[in-house]
Formats: structure tokens, C-alpha cells, sequence
């Protein structure tokens, strides 16, 4: 998986890099052949009331948004959590189809419409965000260690 890094800090942009390359070897999608776009949006949190998101975006493309405002911690368990989600939908789990002008999400091929909390592919993403970023800083505490 080819990655992007859209943002206007180059030391913010050269560590979400180094982060989202980290999740794509840990989530066995380094050979996808999607392209990944990560854009880093400044006040996403006061208009969404979310700290990420991740979506497909056209053929082959996904996008994964999130704000700019988020102190280290919380970038590392957002990118992880929204790179569960980009996992599923690039091997398929996860898709979205525009059904009478409404963006309706399918789980393993069945349509699903239950509340956010009910979702499984949030409880996939929630339980995987903390495993992840622990393997992050596992291996930035290993190679810290002389």
C-alpha cells in the first residue's frame, strides 16, 4: 500500500508517515494495492465530534482524516484504530454503497444499520487500536535502549 501524508507541518507529516507505514507492516498491507491518503484537518474534532475517520474514496483509494489538534497518544491510537478500518475494507470486510443517496455500510457482504456502539467493525477497530499503538511504542522504547 502506497501512502500519502497531506498536512502543513513537515515534522507532523515526516511522524504520521513513519506511524501509518508502521500500522500498513503490522496490518499485513504493505502488498495492497490500494493507495492510502492521510489527511491531517484542523478542527475536525469541533465539527465532527471525531478525533479520525477513515473512508474509501473512488477506485482503489482510501482516505483516513484526522485532526491536526491531537497530542502524540492520541494520533498514534487514531491512526491504529482508523487503519483497522482501512484494513477492512481494502481486503473487503468492509464496504460502503450509495443506496438512494444514503452511504449504507456492509459487513462481510450483509448490510448492517444498528447504532455506532453495535457496529462490528468498530469493535474490531477498538479492540485492535491498543494493540497496535503497544507495538509502537514497544519498538520506539527497543530502539531507544542502548
Amino acid at each position: 500500500m502506497k501512502a500519502e501524508i497531506i498536512t502543513r507541518s513537515g515534522t507532523k507529516k515526516e511522524f504520521i508517515h513513519a506511524v501509518t507505514s508502521f500500522f500498513i507492516q503490522e496490518l499485513n498491507l504493505k502488498n495492497s494495492r490500494y493507495t492510502l491518503s492521510v489527511f491531517v484537518k484542523s478542527g475536525l474534532v469541533k465539527e465532527s465530534g471525531m478525533n479520525g475517520f477513515a473512508s474509501d474514496f473512488g477506485e482503489k483509494q482510501l482516505v483516513v482524516f484526522i485532526d491536526s489538534k491531537l497530542n502524540m497518544e492520541q494520533t498514534v491510537r487514531t491512526l491504529a484504530h482508523e487503519m483497522v478500518h482501512v484494513k477492512q475494507m481494502a481486503t473487503g470486510k468492509l464496504r460502503y454503497k450509495t443506496i438512494r443517496g444514503k452511504h449504507v455500510p456492509f459487513w462481510n457482504g450483509k448490510k448492517v444499520q444498528v447504532n455506532y456502539e453495535d457496529r462490528p467493525w468498530e469493535h474490531q477497530a477498538w479492540g485492535k487500536e491498543l494493540i497496535l499503538a503497544n507495538r509502537l511504542w514497544a519498538l520506539l522504547r527497543a530502539k531507544n535502549k542502548y
